[in-house]
Order: C-alpha cells, then sequence, then structure tokens
C-alpha cells in the first residue's frame, strides 16, 4: 500500500495548523500597528494602544486604552499650573493662554480629572477679616517607623481623622508635619492631647498656631498700606 499520499496529506495538515494561527498573529499584529501609529499621528496627547489576546486560531481581542505621550504631559503640566494658580479659568481661558485648541484642554482636564491629577478645587479665603475665630496650626509629629511599613502606616492612621487638612512626610528634624484649620486653639489642643500623641509609634508633638498669614498659594493676604511721599526742603 503507497502511504505517500497520507503522509504528504498529514503533513499538510500539520502545516496548516501551524502557519495559519501564525499569519493570523502577524497579520493581526500588523492591523494593530497600523492603527496605533496612526492613532499617535491624529492624537499627540494620548496613544490609543491595543492589546492582543490570541487564541488558537489567532483570534484576538481588541482593549483599548490611553497612555500620555511626553509632548502631551508638557502641555497637561502647562494647564495644571494654571489650574493651580486659578481654579476659575475656564478651558477657554486656557486655551487662549496657551494658543492651544479648547479641545484639547478639556481633552486633558477630563484625563488629569480620571486619573486623579486633579484631586479637588478650594477657595482661598482670609478667615482673618471675618469675626471667625478659628485657627490654622502646623503640628510637628516624631514617629518610630516600623518594620516592613516605615512611616506609610502610622500615616494611614493619621490622614484618616477629619480634623487633618494636610498630612506630609518630612525631612529634618521631625517626620510627619500634620495641619489643621477650622478649629480653636482649645479644640486643636484637644486633638493633638486625645487622638494624636496617644497613637502607637508616635514618640514627640510640637504644635505652631499659625499668627497671621501674609502669603498663601501665591496669593498675597497682606497688603502694605500706602505711604504717602513726602518732599524734603534743604
Amino acid at each position: 500500500m503507497n502511504t505517500l499520499p497520507v503522509v504528504r496529506f498529514l503533513s499538510l495538515v500539520s502545516l496548516l495548523r501551524i502557519g495559519l494561527p501564525l499569519y493570523y498573529k502577524l497579520y493581526n499584529g500588523y492591523r494593530v500597528n497600523r492603527k496605533a501609529e496612526f492613532n499617535r499621528k491624529s492624537n499627540p496627547f494620548t496613544i490609543n494602544c491595543i492589546e492582543i489576546d490570541t487564541g488558537e486560531m489567532g483570534e484576538y481581542n481588541e482593549v483599548t486604552y490611553t497612555h500620555i505621550s511626553q509632548k502631551g504631559m508638557l502641555k497637561m503640566i502647562e494647564v495644571l499650573k494654571l489650574l493651580e494658580n486659578d481654579a476659575t479659568l475656564t478651558p477657554a481661558h486656557i486655551a487662549t493662554m496657551l494658543d492651544m485648541p479648547v479641545e484639547e484642554v478639556e481633552t486633558i482636564i477630563e484625563k488629569a480629572k480620571s486619573e486623579n491629577i486633579i484631586i479637588g478645587t478650594t477657595t482661598l479665603i482670609d478667615w482673618d477679616k471675618t469675626k471667625d475665630e478659628n485657627v490654622t496650626a502646623l503640628i510637628e509629629v516624631k514617629i518610630a517607623p516600623q518594620r516592613g511599613d516605615g512611616y506609610d502606616r502610622i500615616a494611614e492612621r493619621i490622614f484618616q481623622y477629619d480634623e487633618v487638612e494636610s498630612l506630609y512626610l518630612m525631612s529634618g528634624a521631625y517626620d510627619l508635619a500634620v495641619t489643621v484649620s477650622n478649629m480653636t486653639m482649645k479644640q486643636v489642643s484637644q486633638f493633638v492631647f486625645a487622638k494624636l500623641a496617644p497613637l502607637e509609634g508616635v514618640t514627640s508633638t510640637a504644635t505652631h498656631f499659625i499668627l497671621k498669614k501674609y502669603k498663601e498659594k501665591h496669593k498675597m493676604f497682606y497688603q502694605q498700606p500706602e505711604q504717602e511721599e513726602r518732599l524734603l526742603f534743604i
């Protein structure tokens, strides 16, 4: 019995089983690369990237996500600096200031919000000009870092308090800087005595009350009175 045709047939089947998935994979990869290249040229801010999930016969699933290009990040930084200085700026104002299309500014802002780069906006108020008697305090905290967690475990417990406005890890003589505001001096003292100082790992605290604000967030609180010019005759 001549087995040559059978051998050729089986060889052809094996070749197809190996070759077809490889062909589909290479072809789909080419399509994906062309699509990503097109999006890279059409929109320098974000690049639509595609992941290929290859199966037995080379089928694929497209997963679209965005990545900030280097040029897009530089533009985002320019927009963020303007918003940090004045959160009331509209996309139209920013577009005019940076000579950018309004649509691109809107895309940058939405991207920054979705990535939690823009966490929120606040209003800067000079409370000294009101009858409010609350104070702002900066509390220095020295801690003993825990093995494996460092400062993070204690910092996590501290920033969960509603009284804490901001919390920073510092270099220098102390470890953490805690800022509290909209509280009376008595309330600040109670917070430090009852909640902050007793925490495990906290070794010492030092509280400093802000007596007067002169400048914050690039905004002037103190306006020097205009002095009348005096002529000196000799």
